[in-house]
């Protein structure tokens, strides 16, 4: 398979809940392998988690495809929000203490093509910050757990 393929089938495959990540209960990175800083550090801590998460959140709300769930967001808490979020799940010392996912999409009705649009919007940020595709893989399987919460099944929630 080739490499472009891959990815491909990694963002398909592995949707990340990050278009409600504000709205997330803050789970906890799994414990590092000994002598493996956390993702957290391994993506270069704040500097980097707070340059990926506003270009992220710049780019869903200029994203065809999604724009229209954030048209009446608060931007600023939402960047707080998330960034607290992200830094809990990499093993930061931040703490979430939002809504739950389910609670923040009940009755939203995301799609599927919706939830795969924002985890490419967030695979981009994190290109964009020179994250590689290995620390991209441990972020969107961190995550991929909110994804249930997130999208709907098919007998609604």
């Amino acid at each position: 398979m080739r490499l472009a393929s891959f990815r491909r089938l990694i963002v398909a495959t592995s949707m990340v809940s990050l278009l409600g990540l504000a709205a997330c209960t803050s789970r906890e990175a799994p414990a590092p392998a000994p002598n493996v800083p956390p993702l957290y550090v391994r993506l270069g801590g704040q500097p980097v988690l707070v340059a990926v998460v506003d270009d992220f959140v710049s780019m869903v709300k200029s994203d065809r495809r999604v724009n229209r769930r954030f048209r009446n967001a608060d931007l600023v808490h939402l960047k707080a929000s998330l960034l607290d979020q992200f830094c809990a799940v990499a093993g930061g010392p931040c703490q979430y203490t939002g809504k739950s996912m389910n609670e923040a999409h009940k009755g939203m009705r995301i799609s599927d093509a919706e939830f795969n649009a924002v985890v490419q919007d967030l695979r981009r940020s994190l290109s964009l910050h020179n994250v590689t595709i290995e620390l991209q893989s441990e972020v969107v399987a961190l995550l991929e757990p909110m994804r249930d919460d997130v999208v709907p099944s098919p007998r609604g929630r």
